[in-house]
């Protein structure tokens, strides 16, 4: 398995376990994330402190969670999202350059994303 889970009062703690987040990985991400928001998990820190790598399907599969829960969000009213940390700067670059660091929330450390939930 390419992902570590933990949980931390109502947030999903996924740590993507390996280096690349590429095609594989994401298809796996993808259809983990559409599991647990179904099964109504709706607080998600996704660690990326292992990924030295990530290409477009990898950050495409981000996207697609966030819209996931998104429109999970709506439909039940809830409240509920996915932020990251421990992102390196070559994979943080991705990011900045198709402009999801302004869609996504991005922290250096799992404590900062931990309490960025406080202010839900």
């Amino acid at each position: 398995m390419n992902f570590q889970f933990a949980h931390i009062n109502d947030i999903t703690v996924i740590t993507v376990l390996s280096d690349k987040f590429t095609n594989i990985i994401a298809s796996e991400f993808r259809d983990m994330m559409t599991k647990s928001v179904d099964d109504g998990n709706l607080n998600f820190i996704l660690d990326l402190s292992h990924v030295e790598y990530m290409d477009s399907a990898g950050l495409g599969s981000i996207i697609t969670a966030n819209n996931i829960l998104s429109e999970n969000v709506k439909k039940t009213g809830t409240k509920g999202k996915i932020v990251i940390c421990n992102v390196e700067d070559r994979v943080k670059s991705i990011f900045s350059i198709f402009h999801m660091n302004l869609v996504l929330s991005l922290f250096l450390t799992r404590e900062d994303a931990i309490n960025s939930f406080s202010d839900k």
